[in-house]
């Protein structure tokens, strides 16, 4: 009986196998990195609570609202400023008055928007 090692078997030939290993030494080219993007901020004036400044704020129904109250960061970002400004402008008497509620400070957001279009109008002035 003939042992199956002894006998001679032609190679084995693997097709492509030289142009995948070429292909795998080959560094491969990544994507671009995507862009980076500012992390959106919430714009504060969406987050408060009441109708647009000038008019009464009123429900749906028609009953009164309570006003649109700003917190410092949502001051700073609506104005672009920083919270060490905003404290600064507050008490150097340069924002409105804010209301303290339970030892926070609270804008009002016609008031603050008021102080705005003021500030506009008087720079528009002195051109």
């Amino acid at each position: 009986m003939e042992n199956p090692m002894d006998r001679k078997n032609p190679p084995i030939e693997i097709v492509g196998l030289e142009a995948s290993l070429q292909d795998a030494a080959r560094p491969k080219a990544r994507p671009a990195p995507a862009p980076k993007q500012a992390p959106k901020r919430p714009d504060p004036v969406k987050r408060a609570t009441a109708a647009p400044t000038g008019a009464t704020p009123r429900s749906s129904d028609g009953a009164p609202q309570e006003p649109r109250l700003l917190s410092s960061a949502d001051v700073c970002s609506l104005l672009r400023v920083s919270k060490r400004t905003v404290s600064r402008w507050a008490r150097a008497g340069c924002l409105p008055r804010p209301l303290l509620l339970g030892g926070l400070r609270r804008w009002r957001l016609a008031d603050i928007t008021r102080w705005v279009e003021a500030m506009a109008e008087g720079a528009r002035e002195r051109r």
